[in-house]
C-alpha cells in the first residue's frame, strides 16, 4: 500500500475487515507476552485495499464500495451488495425529487425548468420562446420516462399504442429543434426513425427506467445477480485490453485510473444491466454483442496476434 502512495494504517484495516471491505486475515502469536500479527496469503487483497482506498477517498459510501469491489470478482455478501444498489437508485429518486414538497414528478419539472433558463441565458434567448418551449416539452418527456411518472406510464393492455404516441410526440419535438443544432456545431441533424424512437422508449420503459432497475435489484435472485456481474467483468476486460493494444507503453499507468472509471460506471448501469440479464432475449443480444466486441478487440490486439 505504501508504495503505491496509499497510506493503510492497523486500525483502517481492521476496520474495513469488520465491516467487510477486507476479508478476515488469519493472525498468529509472536510468542509470550510479544502479542499476535495478521497477514494475508492472498496478494490480490493489496488490490482489493487499494481499490477500496480510492473508491472511499472520493466519497463513495461504503456500501457502495462494497459493491464496486464485487463487481471487480472481490468476494463480498449479496445482502450487502443488494442495499448498495437499492441505496444508489433511491438516490436517483432522492436527486430527482430535490427540493419539491409535491413528489418526483413535480421535482423533475422544477429541475426541466432550471435547465431550459439556464440554456436560454446561455445562447441569449428566452425560456419562452420556440426553442425553450421544444426543449423544455423534450427534457421533461425525457425524465417522465426515465422515472417512469407522469403521462409516461401506458394503461394497462396500450402499450403498443403509448409507444406509438410517444415516439410522435418525441420527434415533433426534435423536428422543432432541428434549425437551431447548428448553434451546437451540427451541421445537421441526424434523422431519426419513429420505428428506433419507439423502441427506445419501449425500453427504457420495460427495462431502464428507474422503476424498473428497483425492481430488479429488489427482486432478482443470486443467478441474475451472476450473469450480470459476469458481463460487466467481461466488458470490463475488454475495455482494459483494448487500452493495452491502443498505448501499450502507458498502460500500467492509465490502469489505476481506468479501474476507477470502470467501477464508477458499471456501478451506476449495474442495475439496468441487471434488468436485461432477467429478459432472455434481452440477455441472449448483450451476450452476442459482448462477444462480436470480444473478437474484434483480439483481432486488433498485438497479444493476441503474435
Amino acid at each position: 500500500m505504501e508504495r503505491s502512495g496509499r497510506r493503510l494504517t492497523p486500525r483502517t484495516a481492521r476496520n474495513w475487515w469488520t465491516v467487510g471491505l477486507l476479508p478476515h486475515p488469519q493472525r498468529t502469536g509472536l510468542g509470550r507476552g510479544q502479542g499476535t500479527v495478521s497477514f494475508w496469503h492472498d496478494r490480490r487483497v493489496v488490490t482489493q485495499a487499494e481499490i477500496a482506498h480510492d473508491l472511499l477517498g472520493r466519497g463513495v459510501s461504503l456500501r457502495g464500495t462494497a459493491a464496486g469491489l464485487w463487481l471487480l470478482g472481490f468476494p463480498m455478501a449479496l445482502e450487502t451488495v443488494r442495499a448498495a444498489f437499492v441505496d444508489q437508485v433511491a438516490g436517483h429518486y432522492r436527486r430527482g425529487r430535490g427540493r419539491s414538497r409535491d413528489g418526483l414528478e413535480a421535482g423533475l419539472w422544477q429541475h426541466v425548468d432550471h435547465f431550459v433558463r439556464s440554456d436560454a441565458r446561455a445562447r441569449g434567448g428566452s425560456a419562452g420562446d420556440e426553442e425553450g418551449v421544444a426543449l423544455h416539452a423534450l427534457t421533461g418527456e425525457l425524465l417522465e420516462l426515465i422515472c417512469g411518472v407522469g403521462d409516461s406510464a401506458p394503461e394497462v393492455g396500450d402499450s403498443a399504442q403509448w409507444s406509438v404516441d410517444m415516439a410522435a410526440e418525441l420527434l415533433f419535438q426534435i423536428e422543432v429543434l432541428k434549425p437551431f443544432t447548428q448553434r451546437y456545431g451540427a451541421v445537421e441533424f441526424p434523422g431519426v426513425q419513429a420505428e428506433t424512437v419507439e423502441e427506445v422508449a419501449t425500453w427504457i420503459r420495460q427495462t431502464a427506467s428507474l422503476r424498473r432497475q428497483h425492481e430488479a435489484v429488489t427482486r432478482a435472485r443470486r443467478h441474475d445477480w451472476v450473469r450480470a456481474r459476469r458481463l460487466v467483468r467481461i466488458a470490463i476486460g475488454l475495455l482494459d485490453r483494448a487500452d493495452a493494444a491502443a498505448s501499450p507503453q502507458q498502460h500500467a499507468r492509465n490502469r489505476a485510473l481506468f479501474t476507477r472509471l470502470a467501477v464508477g460506471w458499471a456501478r451506476l448501469l449495474f442495475p439496468i444491466l441487471l434488468a436485461v440479464v432477467r429478459a432472455p432475449e434481452q440477455r441472449r443480444m448483450a451476450t452476442d454483442a459482448l462477444l462480436a466486441a470480444g473478437a474484434i478487440v483480439r483481432r486488433r490486439s498485438p497479444v493476441c496476434n503474435n
